[in-house]
């Protein structure tokens, strides 16, 4: 199952490459997007969910990378490019606000004006 589910993460982030986030509006037992309204839309990141996305991405690649199997470390290095660029926007949108995070924001980093 966590194979199953670190790999839809995966292929999630790069199907959808521009976006730069990891994509959690999903249904993971049906693996189908729940609807879009301003809560689920690509429109709203979750600055805490991204972090600990992050945390949690950066676990199972550590985890990956001593499996003995092949497939197991070729999903570490594409989970160590998404720690990588993951970290990158975060950091970014960190720098762009002094130091702060909002809990919602824009995919660029600013404050949340949806509702």
């Amino acid at each position: 199952m966590i194979h199953r589910q670190a790999a839809l993460l995966v292929d999630r982030f790069h199907w959808n490459s521009y976006y730069g986030w990891i994509d959690t509006k999903y249904d993971p037992v049906t693996v189908e997007d729940f609807p879009e309204d301003a809560v689920h839309s690509g429109d709203t990141i979750y600055s805490w969910i991204q972090g600990r996305g992050l945390e949690a991405v950066s676990g199972h690649c550590k985890w990956f990378e001593k499996s003995p199997l092949q497939a197991d470390k070729l999903l570490a290095g594409r989970l160590k490019a998404i720690a990588a660029a993951l970290n990158e926007r975060l950091s970014a949108a960190k720098n762009r606000d002094n130091g702060r995070m909002f809990f919602f924001m824009s995919p660029q980093g600013e404050i949340f004006k949806g509702f």
